[in-house]
């Protein structure tokens, strides 16, 4: 199928239909690009019809720049009824006997199409050309680039949306992905063979987080080998990397840079999403293990470290107090704690390097739970202003993997006092404990006291600022359309966080600096 790059099949359509590009240098005297139905829903058949149709329109484009605009429109149009007046008239024209059984038998040998339609075909090649079938001529590159300058490009511009920061960083994670994927090729070089393997590395691809020490080279080798036990990327990343391909892609079509379509492998229906896992909050016998007597009390091996304890101690509290998210606490800097209202609050925002926001809603004001402001959380605030400055970062962390490194001590943490982190329900689905299951904890514990959704969603960062306004008042808020949420009716969502038999008020920082000599 040698010209199945410009086939093209809509949403809901059966029909394969013939779709071509204008060269860039014609675009501003044509459109953009031609489309035309081939009548058949056999991709065969269409992609012969298909080569048809590009010699007529690349024999239009060869002449188009000695043609005044007058002339360039006129021919367009009769070109558009002389493809439709050909077609038909092909159906029921006869051949000599002898030339047209040696023609068909070729053109079926070659492309497996019925004698009806090779016989459709030579005639409105004769009808239209005006002599016999001849071979299409290969589609030119008009300008050459290779993908990595492509992909560079795109990404720039890219940057420049007005979107969330997370998006922005998926962009980037796809950028790299597929330069490191293609290399140095160029554009019109990518073969079908590779968007195979593209598809199937996608489709198995292994959670980088896993696998930090790996290059993308041998992350590709693993998803095609597929016999890995590290659990895949979920369907939203599957789909993010296909969808930001299909775009340099298309920049690249649109810039003459390719001459194929790779449409049909970057469809994302039929990808294979990872199995379900639930993810379990703790109940409040795992809280009264982690949070129990024993809590700020490490093995000798961890206390080598001085860096890393003031997180292991406020860390897990704030995350069980608070609803935020693990990224959100570990890279707050000490600026990020105020006071407004009377009420010491976490600022969650982006105004930092190395913080990001999920989405816009996630911008907010989370009240400091007064159970974490009797252990001393603001003696460990001022003591860090006075070290680092407003701007220092309020936890630190030996080296860069901070994220990934402060779940992994946690959970092992969590394991040492007996907290299962892996199981199954009764239906047979598995479900797992996580640093993150901290924040759904948080939300069911509110979700028991019967704090409404837009309470918890306020408290999360899944409400927007006039919502989380109108919780105090929703006519006030409808007639002042402020934005700013109000704090003391956050305050009271944060106090009702309450865990059975978790007494967190006996922690104190002071004495956890004394026991561990910091």
């Amino acid at each position: 199928m040698a010209y199945a790059q410009y086939l093209l099949r809509r949403k809901n359509e059966n029909i394969w239909r013939f779709r071509i590009q204008t060269p860039k240098r014609l675009r501003g005297r044509l459109p953009r690009e031609f489309q035309k139905s081939t009548g058949t829903q056999d991709k065969r058949d269409a992609a012969v019809i298909a080569g048809f149709f590009a010699i007529v329109f690349r024999e239009l484009f060869d002449k188009a720049p000695d043609m005044t605009d007058n002339e360039l429109h006129r021919k367009h149009l009769l070109l558009k009824g002389r493809l439709s007046s050909a077609k038909g008239k092909a159906l029921d024209r006869a051949f000599d006997t002898k030339l047209a059984e040696r023609r068909l038998e070729l053109m079926t040998e070659q492309n497996k199409v019925s004698q009806a339609k090779a016989s459709a075909l030579l005639g409105a090649l004769a009808t239209v050309a005006g002599s016999t079938p001849h071979k299409a001529p290969e589609p030119t590159v008009d300008n050459p680039q290779k993908f990595s300058t492509v992909a560079k490009e795109w990404l720039d511009q890219f940057s420049t949306r007005d979107i969330a920061e997370r998006g922005k960083k998926d962009a980037r994670s796809s950028y790299k992905f597929w330069r490191d994927f293609f290399g140095d090729i160029h554009c019109h070089e990518i073969k079908r063979s590779q968007m195979r393997e593209a598809r199937s590395i996608v489709d198995n691809l292994p959670q980088r987080s896993k696998l930090q020490h790996r290059t993308h080279r041998e992350i590709f080798e693993m998803a095609l080998d597929g016999d890995h036990d590290v659990d895949t990327v979920g369907l939203a990343t599957k789909r993010a990397r296909f969808r930001h391909l299909r775009e340099i892609l298309e920049k690249a079509n649109y810039e003459d840079s390719m001459t194929q379509s790779f449409d049909i492998y970057l469809q994302t229906k039929g990808l294979k999403n990872k199995p379900t896992i639930e993810r379990k909050p703790f109940s409040d016998t795992d809280l009264q293990a982690i949070f129990g007597p024993n809590y700020g009390s490490y093995p000798a091996s961890q206390l080598a470290n001085h860096q890393s304890l003031p997180v292991k101690f406020w860390g897990p509290l704030l995350l069980a107090y608070s609803g935020a998210r693990r990224k959100e606490i570990l890279s707050l800097r000490v600026d990020n704690i105020q006071i407004d209202e009377g009420v010491h609050f976490i600022e969650i925002d982006d105004r930092f390097e190395g913080q990001s926001l999920k989405n816009e809603n996630s911008r907010r004001k989370v009240p400091i739970h007064s159970s974490l402001i009797g252990a001393g959380f603001l003696d460990f605030v001022a003591n860090r202003r006075a070290d680092t400055g407003a701007k220092g970062m309020l936890f630190e962390w030996p080296n860069a993997d901070k994220l990934d490194l402060f779940s992994e001590w946690f959970l092992e943490q969590a394991e040492s006092v007996g907290v299962g982190l892996r199981g199954a329900n009764e239906r047979g689905y598995e479900w797992v404990k996580t640093l993150h299951c901290l924040r759904h904890t948080a939300a069911t514990n509110l979700d028991s006291r019967d704090s409404t959704q837009a309470e918890i969603g306020a408290l999360l960062g899944h409400t927007t600022a006039v919502q989380v306004e109108a919780l105090a008042s929703p006519t006030t808020a409808r007639y002042t359309h402020r934005k700013a949420a109000n704090l003391s009716k956050l305050k009271e969502i944060v106090e009702n966080i309450r865990y059975r038999g978790v007494n967190i008020d006996s922690l104190s920082w002071q004495a956890f600096k004394l026991h561990n000599k910091l």
